[in-house]
């Protein structure tokens, strides 16, 4: 892959563009990072200590637990303002998917996906915890992650 940086005082603003010869999840992953890094994408969430902002790559996931909505980092468990369908559409579809109605993950940590013997799917995360996707979306995690 080719890296260059050009400077062109003829441009209007500045601008970062990313050329590819074909789409894969590499290249957009690629992309969702820069664009990161570019807009600085923050989520407004509120723990005890008041209210802080904290970067989207760094969410593991998104849950909803008691009508309330949370998401988790490394670092812990923060209460969010929006509701998880507003999430849904704010976050990247390249970074986090949906796998319940009340719950998104973040794509780098999940590990792997299992059957258990009554028919549920069970998505392990790269940090041991288990979560469990709906019927109603393993289509979609089918389409989306799997393939």
């Amino acid at each position: 892959m080719e890296v260059s940086f050009n400077v062109n005082p003829d441009l209007p603003e500045n601008n970062l563009s990313l050329n590819v010869r074909q789409e894969n999840r590499g290249m957009l992953d690629l992309f969702d990072d820069l664009k990161d890094l570019v807009d600085r994408q923050q989520l407004q969430v509120s723990d005890e200590d008041g209210y802080r902002y904290i970067p989207v790559y760094q969410i593991e996931r998104v849950y909803t637990e008691k009508k309330a909505v949370y998401c988790q980092t490394q670092s812990g468990v923060y209460r969010v303002g929006a509701r998880i369908y507003q999430l849904r559409d704010e976050l990247s579809r390249h970074r986090f998917i949906q796998i319940s109605s009340g719950e998104i993950v973040n794509r780098a940590m999940i590990e792997r996906f299992a059957l258990t013997q009554s028919g549920l799917y069970q998505v392990i995360l790269t940090n041991g915890q288990v979560c469990f996707a709906s019927r109603r979306y393993m289509q979609q995690i089918r389409k989306e992650y799997l393939s």
